[in-house]
């Protein structure tokens, strides 16, 4: 256990779990995308997302914005009733666009391997190297 209480060993151990974090990443947005919108945690019309899919990450700034409804009124088409073929029958009804849309600006974006790579290479470095001899 001692051989981990040198600061340098230490700090290979977190930089390990850091590659670990940004691989594990990189594996889960090959399937799929994933984002955190902190404006679900705050509640206001402003916040940070964090966006992940293609093997790449993404740092957003958003921002909501409300756009006025036109004055005129619009035309909207009567509803669609449609006979299913089980015999029911359901409703297509026209939805106006929405008048509320998000602005974002992108801070950051990277691929996950411009960090797994340099990460795991330097963790190699740090808990693989010999410690300096003490001068005496």
């Amino acid at each position: 256990m001692s051989h981990f209480k040198c600061p340098k060993r230490m700090l290979g151990l977190v930089t390990l779990g850091l590659a670990c974090m940004f691989a594990t990443g990189w594996v889960r947005s090959l399937r799929g995308r994933d984002w955190i919108d902190s404006r679900q945690f705050t509640g206001t019309s402003r916040g940070l997302v964090f966006e992940s899919d293609h093997s790449s990450f993404a740092l957003l700034t958003v921002e909501e914005i409300v756009t006025p409804r036109p004055s005129t009124p619009t035309i909207v088409p009567p509803p669609v009733v449609v006979t299913n073929p089980d015999g029911s029958t359901s409703t297509s009804v026209y939805l106006a666009p929405s008048s509320i849309a998000d602005a974002a600006r992108e801070i950051v974006a990277a691929p996950y391997w411009s960090f797994v790579i340099p990460l795991t290479l330097l963790s190699a470095y740090l808990l693989l190297s010999k410690p300096r001899a003490k001068a005496k």
